[in-house]
C-alpha cells in the first residue's frame, strides 16, 4: 500500500512538472506588442480603437493576436511575445501609391489589374471577393481572390514590383 502512494505522488509531481513545462511566459508584454504593432503601422496609441487583443499559447512560445482600427482602417498583427517578430498582419488601407518612407507601391487596383490580366481574364468578367494586405517571408503583398464562373482564383502580389509571388485555381 505503501509504494502505492508512492507512485501515485510520482505521477502527481511528474504531471505538475511536465504540465507547467509547456506553460512559457512571454518577455514581451501585451502593452510592449501593442506598441510594435502601432509602430509598425505608423500610428500612436490614442489613435487607434482596439477591437480585440488576445494572447495564446504556440508550440513553444506566447502569440499576441492584436485587432484594431485607426482612421476608418482596420488592422490585425500577430506578434512573437518573446522576439516581437510581427508573424503576420494584414491591413485594409485605403488606397494610396505611397508609404511613410515614400518606398512606391502598386495600389490595389494595380495588383488586381495584374492578377486578373495574368489569369487573361478582363476585370468586368470577374466578381472580386478580397483585396487585402499582408506582410509575410515574401515582404509586403496583396493577397488577392476574385471569382470566374466556377473557378476561384487566388493571387499574391508583390507590392512594390507587382511580381505575382503565388497564385491558384480551384
Amino acid at each position: 500500500m505503501k509504494w502505492l502512494k508512492s507512485l501515485l505522488m510520482f505521477c502527481l509531481l511528474f504531471s505538475i512538472v511536465a504540465c507547467s513545462a509547456n506553460n512559457t511566459s512571454p518577455k514581451l508584454s501585451e502593452q510592449q506588442a501593442k506598441e510594435i504593432a502601432f509602430k509598425h503601422a505608423n500610428l500612436t496609441e490614442d489613435q487607434v480603437e482596439i477591437i480585440q487583443s488576445t494572447n495564446s499559447q504556440v508550440e513553444d512560445h506566447v502569440e499576441y493576436n492584436l485587432e484594431f482600427t485607426a482612421g476608418g482602417n482596420h488592422y490585425t498583427y500577430r506578434i512573437h511575445g518573446d522576439s516581437g517578430d510581427i508573424l503576420d498582419y494584414t491591413d485594409n488601407l485605403s488606397d494610396d501609391a505611397t508609404n511613410s518612407d515614400n518606398t512606391s507601391y502598386k495600389t490595389k487596383d494595380e495588383a488586381l489589374a495584374i492578377a486578373i490580366a495574368h489569369a487573361n481574364l478582363k476585370q468586368t468578367d470577374v466578381t472580386i471577393s478580397e483585396v487585402t494586405e499582408s506582410t509575410d517571408e515574401d515582404g509586403d503583398a496583396y493577397d488577392i481572390e476574385f471569382e470566374f464562373g466556377a473557378s476561384h482564383y487566388e493571387y499574391k502580389v508583390h507590392k512594390q514590383t507587382g511580381e505575382i509571388l503565388e497564385y491558384s485555381v480551384e
